[in-house]
């Protein structure tokens, strides 16, 4: 019997045709498992070399419902509080005050509104406003073609500032401030409406020109970390990084003191060459040594909102944030007052145990009352144009 040969060639070609048989069986199989439709197959072989098909969509499908049903909430040990959830991320602080944020993509801009009655929004065309929980706003919007951002306030201030470095100000009553920056010197010099004008240098040196026409010049020592102060009315000073500093007026009277801060105690010490000295501490305390040796102790009162003084000769002051005070002096004689602002008139009007009163008022009129009744009566002014106070 002759025997059947067959070409290699015919072999290759079923071999092809069997492998794209069984590509075409896998990719089908993919796409049903058990009769299933099935979107995310995987496709595995054994270790006995047989084929085996996972559908995976559950599992997408409950990952996808995870992701879409996202919230979270945490808190720390300094009392701090955060979270998210569909949409609205929100935190509360330690004071209890509560912001909420959401975003809106059809306007780009970020809103959050707080529990303490403030809010805000900035968005992403560098746009933004703020509105305190008494009512005062601040708007901002930004320029591109000027690179300037513009900011509204709604007592009548505003301001800008400029990516080339200038910026102007102009406060509620008018008085505007405009500054440049000299690239080449790397000087920012300021002019004001009232007619003074200052610059500040990238070198630390910098010169001012008061609305008197009062000049002063400054310059930084880096060697000796030392700041330098001439005036063109014969006075000088200097104040330096190691807390040593010294003033001399237009008479040539000269005093020296040194300033350093202890971290630890939180307070600010200052000796001077008069033999006095002070230090005043973060938590509002302070005391202070005259040149006679009479001491001074103030504490303040967070629960009063009160400044209790006592001094070493055995007279003792107070003030308080409400405008009421008193001082007794070293025979225990007591007196004690009342401060009080009216909005409507612009007045304040202090109220003294011993029946005397007075009252002075922001257009420039006062009064004075001893304790028999007498009245005196002012009116007090200021002349810009001469400079003087009638």
């Amino acid at each position: 019997m002759q025997a059947l040969v067959v070409p290699k060639t015919a072999i290759a070609q079923e071999s092809l045709v069997a492998e794209a048989e069984e590509s075409q069986e896998s990719e089908e199989s993919q796409k049903t498992v058990l009769g299933e439709p099935c979107l995310n197959a995987t496709f595995l072989i054994n270790e006995l070399g047989e084929s085996e098909i996972i559908c995976n969509d559950e599992l997408f499908e409950e990952e996808e419902e995870e992701e879409e049903d996202l919230c979270w909430e945490e808190s720390n040990e300094d009392g701090y509080s955060s979270g998210y959830c569909e949409g609205v991320t929100w935190n509360v602080n330690p004071e209890g005050v509560r912001s909420e944020s959401t975003f809106d993509e059809l306007t780009g801009c970020n809103f959050e509104v707080r529990s303490d009655g403030s809010s805000t929004s900035w968005c992403e065309d560098g746009s933004s406003w703020y509105e305190d929980a008494e009512g005062f706003r601040s708007e901002s919007t930004f320029d591109e073609l000027t690179g300037c951002t513009v900011e509204v306030r709604s007592d009548g201030s505003s301001s800008s500032w400029c990516e080339d470095g200038s910026s102007w100000y102009e406060d509620a009553e008018g008085f505007r401030t405009e500054s440049i920056l000299d690239e080449l010197t790397g000087c920012i010099v300021t002019v004001g409406s009232d007619g003074s004008s200052s610059s500040w240098c990238e070198d630390g040196s910098g010169w001012s020109v008061d609305e008197d026409g009062v000049r002063t010049e400054s310059t930084f020592d880096e060697l000796t970390g030392c700041n330098f102060e001439v005036r063109s009315d014969g006075s000088s000073g200097s104040w330096c990084d190691d807390g040593s500093n010294s003033f001399t007026d237009a008479e040539g009277n000269t005093e020296n003191w040194t300033q350093t801060y202890d971290e630890e105690s939180g307070c600010t010490l200052r000796i001077d060459s008069n033999g006095s000295s002070s230090g005043y501490c973060d938590d509002r305390s302070s005391w202070s040594v005259d040149e006679s040796g009479v001491r001074s102790e103030s504490t303040f009162d967070e629960s009063t909102g009160c400044h209790l003084t006592l001094y070493s000769d055995g007279k003792s002051r107070g003030s308080c944030e409400d405008g009421s005070g008193f001082f007794t002096d070293a025979e225990g004689n007591t007196e004690n007052w009342t401060v009080t602002f009216d909005e409507s008139t612009g007045c304040s009007t202090e109220i003294s145990s011993n029946g005397s009163s007075s009252s002075w008022c922001e257009d420039g009129s006062g009064s004075f009352t001893d304790s028999r009744g007498n009245t005196e009566n002012w009116t007090q002014t200021y002349d810009e144009e001469s400079g003087c106070t009638l």
